[in-house]
């Protein structure tokens, strides 16, 4: 089986990551789904969303291998989000 130095950093067993794009996309399922096949599994978010913290537990109730929260820094030129 493939292994890095980054994959024993990081707990995992292969160096697969899955992109993290945003809720409703790379949401708990796909992120545990990733991570119990031995990559490290990415759940996907912006600082807007206020459940963050129930995406996490639901996250954790799916697996109980290492994951990512991924948070996108969104930033506010005048009214438009960027």
């Amino acid at each position: 089986m493939l292994t890095t130095p980054l994959c024993r950093q990081l707990g995992i067993e292969l160096p697969i990551l899955n992109a993290p794009m945003g809720v409703g996309i790379a949401g708990p399922e796909p992120a545990a789904a990733v991570s119990n096949a031995g990559g490290l599994g990415t759940l996907g978010s912006v600082p807007l969303v206020s459940s963050i913290g129930e995406q996490i537990r639901r996250t954790r109730a799916l697996t109980s291998k290492p994951f990512l929260a991924n948070l996108v820094i969104a930033v506010l030129q005048g009214d438009e989000l960027v």
